[in-house]
């Protein structure tokens, strides 16, 4: 049985998250009077493995690569596939949830680091309609990982906990730790699992980062998909001496191979995000229309 201590201490826990899951819900909801308050539901994908691979951009090629850091599914390699990926254990919870993703790895005075953990938030907010589940075996990138100036709207890097605009570099954090968060696009052609430059099947719904009230997706991506953004904290606190495996802290971007049982992904994407609750894998759910938030 566990001690009371372990008890207190799992109990401080969750309380904490509680807490933190909600201040995060309400800084999405933090919007103009006019949008409706759809769905949130996170999904825990701590760290995987490196290496020298990437499924999308250098399909079937390995080691072509700068090193990423992989979440979520143990197996993902060059080689990987949706039947390789569905095949295959991951670290997410929930396990339905068999996708890939990575970002480029974190060096700090050329030592790699390894990320303390991985979220993704699975999000409608702010659109007009209902969001479709991703498509299975979707593949996209979000970011340029030859950018040299800031990806606003896309890439910001905060400190942890704090789900604001943040900053396109690193902040100084104090004791808490850095985060990194990559915002894909939410909005799909209907018709292309990938497209050459792994973006272009897919779009925002909005124009230079800026939500200005309902928003929808454009006539030529008019499919509303869950706006995925996936969240890296770090075990440093400011980001000195810090560099991307891409380059500066600006390339940073992220990938995402969707491998969800999409019965599983289906089921959520229509009762948390067209619902309109806020649902954590820990912590439950919430409805979020009793906030009043």
């Amino acid at each position: 049985m566990l001690s009371s201590f372990a008890r207190r201490r799992g109990v401080l826990r969750n309380t904490t998250l509680a807490t933190l899951f909600l201040i995060a819900v309400a800084a999405l909801m933090a919007a103009p009077p006019a949008a409706r308050a759809d769905g949130i539901f996170v999904v825990e994908c701590p760290f995987s493995h490196r290496a020298n691979n990437d499924p999308i951009v250098h399909s079937r090629v390995p080691h072509a690569s700068h090193s990423h850091d992989f979440f979520g599914n143990l197996s993902t390699d060059a080689f990987s596939t949706i039947r390789s990926l569905r095949a295959s254990r991951g670290t997410c919870r929930p396990p339905a949830d068999r996708s890939a993703y990575w970002v480029p790895t974190l060096f700090r005075q050329g030592k790699s680091l390894t990320p303390a953990s991985g979220s993704v938030y699975y999000q409608d907010f702010f659109r007009s309609g209902r969001a479709l589940p991703f498509p299975n075996g979707l593949r996209v990138v979000a970011g340029n990982a030859m950018a040299t100036k800031p990806q606003r709207g896309v890439v910001r890097w905060t400190c942890e906990g704090d789900h604001g605009a943040g900053i396109p570099t690193i902040p100084d954090c104090g004791s808490a730790r850095v985060t990194l968060r990559v915002a894909f696009p939410d909005c799909w052609d209907g018709r292309r699992l990938d497209s050459r430059d792994h973006k272009s099947h897919m779009a925002y719904n909005y124009a230079d980062g800026r939500e200005l009230g309902l928003q929808e997706c454009p006539a030529s991506h008019p499919i509303a998909v869950p706006q995925l953004q996936l969240n890296v904290t770090y075990p440093m606190h400011d980001g000195e001496g810090v560099e991307l495996a891409s380059g500066s802290v600006l390339s940073a971007h992220a990938d995402f191979f969707n491998a969800w049982k999409p019965s599983a992904l289906r089921r959520r994407v229509d009762r948390v995000l067209n619902g309109g609750r806020a649902c954590h894998p820990f912590l439950g759910c919430t409805d979020l229309v009793n906030l009043n938030l």
